[in-house]
């Protein structure tokens, strides 16, 4: 089969309607047209119904288009030619009386393309089919590829504080936790509340001593298609980990439907620190009209701005962060298609971008942006996913095969010499100190089936099987330090103390969500998930100052999860829904010797989260309105305590978080967007923590702020011919909020301010941009914590760039 006719039956397969028109004349007929607000191509297929015409389209072309809700008598080329206003496609004659739907030529759209006016809608897949974030029924969130790049929100701290209700608490550039709802009890956490996704891979690990609750992957965000933020518990679709939310990274597939690549060079200054660079690309290469490769490479280098006068050291802090990403498509017709994807990054720091500060006033003790160290602080993590993805219409439903393997390998060195710096000088001789020297790498296969029926009949439905088997091997080495020249010495490792411990995590679950459709506007669904999981735990600890033991501990444990939501669509553009989830991460084996009074075992933690919220479209979709209630009852808190004379994971204690969160869009006119969002967040104890926590009952949890709010304008207008000027200005607040729990004095982290203004012009091919992020210079807190001192992690100081992107 030739090309072209290759060609013109996918496009066949694609969009054509089993109706087919009797003549051009046809297209004039008056009908009766009536289709909500849906995907693009769902409203196109209806619209070729209702009227009996032939309408034709590639999947591709109109892939991630939201349409508008039509309603009334008007004709089919009417009704599509209002569906395509303000979109670069447009509807031709096919020459037999039917429509096919097409990119604009360069010529005829120019690049300047006339703004909607519209607030975006977008795609999404929070629920494992393909559907509007309008129509979600629950607290959700989207940074779109797009919004990412022109605001230059390339990792975590450009863009968590945008998100409602999203909180991110970081000890160094390598060790992230996400918190959603205030669902946390700080750095000292185990597993994470927020489960990360990246496409189809869960890459959150599940496995407790797996590192999970600082290993959300900061991946770098260009050439994202768009990160998805859901909030509150996800148990029943994506299991284990989604306590409080989940964040799904998706990455743009290959496009078989031309070439097309980019590139972006930048270089930054950081006020009080050095000069960094960013240099990103990529390429999409068709390889036959049903195969395509796409690879994205990137190389940044974020200066550092913490100096060490104790070392002599300046910027001290500096990450750098590269990596790959590529992936391959190969779908032969619209019923099946395969896409190979492959990840790899690597990041690596000089040290933690921490000052070291007072108890209680948290100001600097050596002064602004200092600590004082023995020895370097440096480490890295290693992010690695592969994974293989096989979609196939079956006819009676949608099939879904996902198959994953993700690896990452974080190591750390802390300066642990006022802990052990003492006993190291009496054994090894004057002067010595002492260094944590920390490894762990991670890595699990994790294999998930699901079926899906289509989007037809009042009843839609999804059942679905999972199994992941994962595998840690921690060491942590407790090493001399010869204070004289500050070096590490390694091959003293074995005769001073080290942990070597083997962890393994097995699960099966089975999932199934059903939504029946009671009307066209009303419907209720359910769901419900299944999981089993084996754990064990292995532990040898070798050397003097940790003794000798070689011990090994199993666990077992069965969890369901659920959630029920009724959606009601009270007006074409205004949705009211209502929902109830759960949600857990798992318990597991302790690390306690047998016979000691620590329990050999602790539960999961669970949520149960209620939530009432509306969504809505107003003047022409010039304003969108997201608002919820929210109310997460926490059960089985995991927790490190003490037990007697010895310390390990318990459950104990309880914690509500109630609140609302908001987020407004609205375009007062075109070329000018404002958004407006924020949350408010009462997350506190309902019951006390062992004594050795220090929680009591009625303390907040911590890192949760009573308030966090975001407003951005963006406007663009064109400025000379085939030129497009834009300005971007962020500002976003975080209010006080407490830091880890303590039997003594608890911290507490001052409220700040972020500005952010981004301006530049572009055309179709080039875009320039110069920015300043952190406007006002604040010294914004993430996290406070205890080693061998008490430090502050601090975000980035004022810094001034400029980026450069092309297009070919």
């Amino acid at each position: 089969m030739s090309s072209v006719a290759k060609k013109l039956r996918r496009i066949f397969l694609a969009g054509a309607v089993s109706v087919m028109a009797l003549n051009g004349a046809a297209l004039a007929q008056d009908v009766q047209i009536a289709t909500p607000e849906q995907p693009l191509a769902q409203s196109l297929k209806d619209i070729a119904r209702q009227s009996g015409e032939n309408i034709l389209f590639a999947p591709e072309t109109v892939a991630g288009i939201i349409a508008h809700a039509l309603s009334g008598t008007m004709t089919a080329d009417e009704a599509v030619a209002a569906l395509l206003a303000g979109t670069d496609l447009e509807a031709v004659p096919d020459g037999s009386g039917g429509l096919i739907i097409r990119r604009k030529s360069a010529e005829r759209s120019g690049w300047l393309r006339e703004r909607s006016g519209t607030v975006e809608t977008v795609i999404v897949t929070a629920q494992k089919r393909d559907e509007s974030d309008r129509d979600v029924p629950m607290s959700i969130s989207v940074l779109g590829g797009e919004q990412l790049l022109r605001t230059g929100s390339t990792r975590f701290e450009d863009y968590i504080g945008k998100v409602p209700g999203l909180t991110l608490v970081s000890t160094n550039p390598g060790s992230n936790q996400i918190v959603a709802r205030g669902i946390s009890i700080g750095v000292s956490a185990f597993t994470s509340g927020v489960a990360t996704y990246v496409d189809e891979t869960p890459y959150t690990t599940e496995g407790p001593f797996a590192n999970g609750g600082t290993a959300a992957p900061n991946l770098d965000t260009f050439d994202l298609q768009r990160i998805e933020v859901l909030r509150g518990p996800q148990g029943t679709l994506y299991g284990a980990n989604a306590l409080g939310g989940l964040m799904k990274y998706v990455t743009n597939a290959p496009d078989p439907s031309g070439f097309a690549g980019q590139v972006q060079a930048g270089v930054s200054t950081v006020e009080h620190g050095g000069t960094g660079y960013d240099l990103h690309g990529m390429v999409n290469v068709p390889l036959s009209d049903d195969a395509a490769l796409r690879v994205v490479g990137y190389s940044n280098e974020y200066p550092g701005f913490i100096d060490d006068p104790h070392r002599g050291k300046k910027d001290i802090n500096d990450v750098k962060i590269s990596g790959v990403r590529a992936s391959f498509l190969y779908a032969p017709s619209e019923d099946l298609s395969i896409r190979l994807s492959a990840i790899y990054q690597t990041l690596r720091f000089g040290d933690f971008s921490a000052e070291d500060v007072f108890p209680g006033t948290l100001l600097p003790v050596f002064g602004d942006l200092t600590q004082e160290r023995e020895i370097p602080q440096h480490g890295g993590t290693d992010n690695e996913i592969y994974n293989a993805t096989i979609r196939w219409n079956a006819g009676f439903a949608d099939v879904l095969s996902t198959t994953s393997y993700m690896r990452v390998s974080p190591t750390y060195n802390y300066d642990f010499s006022a802990y052990y710096g003492g006993y190291l000088t009496g054994v090894k001789g004057s002067p010595y100190g002492a260094a944590l020297d920390f490894k762990e790498p991670v890595h699990g296969i994790t294999q998930e089936i699901r079926l899906s029926s289509h989007d037809s009949g009042p009843l839609e439905w999804l059942v679905g099987g999972y199994y992941t088997d994962e595998t840690s091997d921690e060491y942590e080495g407790i090493v001399p330090v010869d204070l004289s020249n500050g070096q590490i010495q390694y091959h003293d490792i074995t005769s001073v103390g080290a942990f070597y411990i083997t962890s393994t995590y097995k699960e099966y679950a089975g999932f199934a969500n059903l939504d029946y459709h009671i009307t066209p506007t009303f419907d209720v669904a359910v769901g419900g998930r299944y999981s089993q999981n084996d754990q064990t735990y292995h532990q040898v600890n070798d050397g003097p100052l940790v003794g000798t033991a070689d011990f090994i501990t199993v666990s077992s444990e069965d969890v369901f999860t659920y959630s029920g939501d009724v959606r009601w669509h009270v007006a074409p553009n205004t949705m009211l829904y209502t929902r109830v989830a759960s949600g857990f991460v798992p318990g597991g084996p302790n690390d306690v010797i047998p016979g000691s009074t620590l329990p050999p075992i602790y539960d999961s933690s669970s949520t149960l989260n209620y939530e009432v919220g509306v969504k809505s479209n107003l003047f022409d979709n010039r304003l969108s309105i997201d608002v919820d209630v929210f109310d997460v009852e926490w059960q089985n808190i995991q927790l490190i305590a003490q037990v007697g004379m010895l310390y390990g994971a318990v459950n104990g204690g309880t914690a509500r978080s109630q609140g609302a969160e908001w987020a407004v869009g609205y375009v007062p006119l075109d070329g000018l967007t404002l958004n407006f969002s924020g949350a408010y967040t009462d997350a506190r104890l309902t019951e006390s923590t062992p004594a050795s926590v220090g929680g009591h009952a009625g303390d907040r949890l911590p890192y949760s702020a009573f308030w966090t709010t975001a407003v951005s304008a963006n406007y663009e207008r064109p400025v000379f011919e085939e030129y497009l000027g834009f300005v971007n200005a962020n500002w976003r607040f975080s209010g006080s909020r407490g830091g880890e729990f303590s039997t003594g004095t608890r911290q507490h982290l001052s409220s700040y301010n972020i500005f952010d203004l981004r301006a530049g012009i572009e055309n179709e091919r080039w875009t320039l941009a110069l920015y300043v992020k952190n406007l006002s210079d604040q010294r914004a807190m993430t996290a406070v914590q205890t080693y061998s001192y008490l430090t502050a992690t601090l975000n980035t100081p004022r810094t001034v760039g400029a980026s450069l992107t092309a297009n070919f």
